[in-house]
């Protein structure tokens, strides 16, 4: 059978749409969790660094600097961290921050590795 003879068949044009709409309703369907997810992480995430915030916020320079490096060892140790990231962590905030805070951001770094 050939393309004519295939839109020729009612039948075949009918399954075709029908397919169709069910691909666009799946995507429609795909995009809607998508849309439902990102909030519920973006929610999720406020909440983490809003108790993180009320956990840190009486800590001295540092009490924060030993909890960092308590953290970033646990975080080597399970696999998640590593020089390389640190490097990324590093390059990622360094254009946010003045230059007192970009020499302390580098010493912490070198310190942490």
């Amino acid at each position: 059978m050939n393309f004519s003879e295939f839109c020729d068949n009612n039948q075949n044009i009918e399954k075709f749409n029908q397919k169709n709409q069910k691909s666009k309703e799946n995507l429609q369907k795909n995009a809607n969790f998508q849309s439902k997810t990102q909030n519920f992480n973006d929610d999720a995430l406020k909440s983490d660094i809003e108790e993180k915030l009320a956990k840190y916020k009486n800590y001295n320079q540092s009490e924060l600097t030993a909890e960092l490096f308590k953290e970033v060892n646990k975080q080597k140790q399970s696999g998640n961290l590593n020089s390389e990231k640190l490097d990324e962590i590093k390059t990622t905030l360094l254009p946010m921050l003045d230059q007192n805070q970009q020499k302390r951001l580098e010493s912490l770094i070198d310190m942490l590795k």
